[in-house]
């Protein structure tokens, strides 16, 4: 989605992925300094295809967020079982 959509109307852009692992989880954050995810779409979920597959797969015991700031931020934490 970052390569489609975040840097529509710039001509260039930084994607970055960490994952780290904490005691109990790990997480894993996707980044980018696009254009963003409007506000009004995070907090009514109303995704497109690919985001709306990522949560169903990721709901199963996992927590995932999504910010606009800068850019969009995805934050999924993984329990460590």
């Amino acid at each position: 989605n970052s390569l489609k959509y975040a840097f529509k109307e710039l001509s260039e852009g930084i994607i970055e992925i960490v994952v780290y692992k904490t005691d109990d989880n790990l997480i894993v954050k996707i980044s980018d300094n696009g254009i963003g995810i409007s506000n009004e779409i995070i907090k009514e979920r109303k995704f497109g295809f690919g985001l709306n597959l990522v949560e169903i797969l990721l709901n199963q015991n996992n927590k995932i967020e999504i910010t606009n700031n800068n850019g969009t931020t995805i934050k999924v934490t993984i329990p460590i079982m």
